[in-house]
């Protein structure tokens, strides 16, 4: 109707983009870290929808030329636990560290004793069933620098789902990182993506690039 048309119209807005420099302050990090948490709490929203889409439940668009979803209804493997697959390419790859371990360990010692934990769902919540150490994870040209925020120093220390303390957790076969050219040859950012997919990414001591 003509009164909606101006509804929506006028509760549109538009966000700017929003430049942050990468030198290594602790400003940037905050920074950052303020990008995961929204990045993190989008991811949540899809898990959200997915699990909405596949029980038919009916979403609208304020596109109008959208075609409907309702195809996906009872198509998608997506409620039994490990069963949905985390992928990233850079800054993704970056939340898709964080939001796995965030949700893994949610009501840990360890994230309970962070300031500003970056996502925090609740361990009954449908979210925390999913991500399990059976999740298949790929991270593409993971994008360290976000990992690395001293307030997240608890997550960092704490290794992946997939090698978690159970005895069958997959380990490293379910685990796939690619790095291309440039970030292969970035050295020290290479020794940082090897702690981070590594068993043990505390035992090195504090990493920095």
């Amino acid at each position: 109707s003509e009164q909606n048309s101006y509804f929506i119209k006028n509760t549109r807005r538009i966000v700017p983009y929003r430049r942050i420099p990468h030198e290594a302050t602790d400003e940037v990090h905050a920074l950052r870290c303020d990008q995961l948490r929204i990045r993190m709490w989008e991811m949540g929203l899809i898990h959200d929808a997915l699990l909405g889409l596949d029980e038919g439940t009916s979403y609208t668009n304020l596109n109008k030329s959208t075609p409907s979803l309702r195809q996906f209804a009872h198509q998608l493997h997506v409620h039994e636990p490990g069963s949905i697959t985390f992928a990233g390419h850079s800054f993704g790859a970056a939340s898709t560290v964080q939001f796995l371990k965030s949700v893994y360990y949610a009501g840990s010692p360890e994230l309970s004793a962070m300031k500003k934990p970056l996502y925090a769902p609740s361990p009954k919540s449908s979210i925390c069933r999913q991500v399990t150490s059976q999740n298949v994870t790929i991270l593409l040209d993971l994008w360290c620098f976000p990992l690395l925020a001293e307030d997240c120093k608890p997550l960092f220390d704490l290794p992946l789902p997939v090698y978690a303390n159970d005895p069958s957790a997959p380990g490293g076969s379910h685990l796939l990182a690619v790095e291309s050219q440039d970030f292969f040859k970035w050295t020290e950012h290479l020794h940082v993506t090897a702690r981070v997919l590594s068993p043990e990414p505390s035992r090195a001591g504090a990493p920095s690039i």
